[in-house]
C-alpha cells in the first residue's frame, strides 16, 4: 500500500518504477491500479469544512483527518477534508 500512496503523490510511472526498484514496469502498473481504486473517491472537489476558534477545537478536527487551510481575519482556523 505504501507504493500506491507514493505513486498517488508523484504521478510519474517511470519515477515510481525506479523509486521502488521494480525490474518490470508491469509490477509498477499493478500498484497504479491499486492507487486508482484507493483514491478514486477523492476526485471530487467537495469538502467537509470545520472552523476552530481555539487550540482545543483545532486539535479535535486534526484528529479526524481534517487538514489546515487558512485563518480568518478573526484568527479562526479553517480545516477541510474530502467528502
Amino acid at each position: 500500500m505504501r507504493i500506491a500512496r507514493e505513486n498517488h503523490k508523484i504521478k510519474d510511472t517511470l519515477h515510481a518504477k525506479e523509486l521502488f526498484r521494480h525490474r518490470n514496469i508491469r509490477n509498477t502498473l499493478v500498484y497504479i491500479t491499486i492507487e486508482k481504486g484507493l483514491f478514486a473517491e477523492q476526485t471530487t472537489d467537495e469538502y467537509h469544512v470545520k472552523v476552530a476558534n481555539n487550540v482545543e477545537e483545532a486539535a479535535k478536527v486534526v484528529k479526524v483527518c481534517f487538514e489546515y487551510v487558512t485563518a480568518t481575519m478573526a484568527m479562526e482556523k479553517i480545516f477541510q477534508k474530502h467528502r
